[in-house]
C-alpha cells in the first residue's frame, strides 16, 4: 500500500512537473509571436505600397491565429479554435482579397503617401509602443498563460493601429489601420478569457468583414471618381 501510494505520488509530480515545462515553453513560444505581432505593426506604419501593407496584415492575423492556437492547445480549449478559424478566414483570407480586388480596380501604383515621412514615422510607432510598455506594468499572471507582454502589447497595437489611420493618406492602408486596432483589443480579449465565447467571436468577425466591406468599397469609389487612393483629394470636393 505504501509503495502504491509512493508511485501515485511520484506520477503526480511528474506530471505537474510536465504542466509547468510546458506552460514554460508555450510562454516562450508567445512572447516570441508577440514580438514578431508588434514588428508587423511597426512596419506597416512605414511601408511604402499598399500591396506590402496588405501581406503584412495577412502576416499578423496569421500571427494572431497561432497564438490562440497556442493558448488552445496548452489550455485544453476546444471553444479557441472557432476563434482560430474566424481569425484565419475574414484577417487573413477574405479582408486581404477585398483589398487586393480594389487596389486592382483602381489601377494605382502610386506608393502609399503620408503626412509624415516613413522613417518619422516609424520612429514615432516604436515610441507609441515604449510608452504603451512604459504605462502598462507588465504583469504576469501566475499559472496561466497569460504573460507580463500581453495588456502592453493589447495597448500598443492600438497606439499603432491609430497612428496609422491618422498618417498615412491612402484608404486602404487607413482601413487596415482599423484592422490593427482590433486586433489589439483581440489580444487584450486573449489575454483576459482566454478568447471570447464562439458566438461572439463569431459575431465579431462578421461585423468587422461588413465594416471593412463597407469601407473598402468607399476607397473603391473614390479611386474611382479622382483616380487616386489618397483620401487628401477629397478637399477638391468642398464647395
Amino acid at each position: 500500500m505504501l509503495e502504491s501510494r509512493i508511485t501515485l505520488a511520484d506520477g503526480a509530480h511528474k506530471i505537474v512537473d510536465n504542466v509547468v515545462v510546458a506552460h514554460g515553453a508555450a510562454g516562450g513560444l508567445l512572447n516570441i509571436l508577440i514580438l514578431l505581432l508588434l514588428t508587423s505593426a511597426i512596419l506597416i506604419v512605414g511601408i511604402r505600397t499598399a500591396e506590402r501593407a496588405i501581406a503584412l496584415l495577412v502576416l499578423q492575423s496569421t500571427i494572431l491565429a497561432a497564438i490562440a492556437t497556442v493558448v488552445a492547445v496548452v489550455s485544453g480549449t476546444a471553444e479557441i479554435y472557432v476563434s482560430v478559424v474566424a481569425t484565419l478566414a475574414v484577417k487573413a483570407v477574405l479582408v486581404p482579397f477585398m483589398l487586393f480586388r480594389v487596389l486592382r480596380r483602381v489601377g494605382s501604383v502610386e506608393t502609399a503617401r503620408m503626412y509624415l515621412g516613413a522613417r518619422n514615422a516609424t520612429v514615432v510607432a516604436l515610441g507609441l509602443v515604449l510608452l504603451a510598455y512604459a504605462l502598462i506594468s507588465p504583469t504576469a499572471i501566475a499559472g496561466t498563460l497569460i504573460t507580463g507582454s500581453y495588456f502592453p502589447t493589447s495597448v500598443a497595437l492600438i497606439l499603432v493601429g491609430g497612428l496609422v489611420m491618422v498618417v498615412r493618406r491612402k484608404a486602404l492602408i487607413q482601413v487596415i489601420g482599423l484592422i490593427v486596432i482590433e486586433n489589439g483589443v483581440y489580444v487584450a480579449s486573449m489575454a483576459t478569457t482566454h478568447g471570447l465565447p464562439p458566438v461572439v467571436e463569431l459575431g465579431i468577425a462578421f461585423d468587422l468583414f461588413v465594416t471593412v466591406l463597407l469601407l473598402a468599397t468607399l476607397a473603391l469609389r473614390i479611386g474611382v471618381s479622382s483616380e487616386t487612393l489618397d483620401t487628401s483629394a477629397l478637399r477638391r470636393l468642398r464647395g
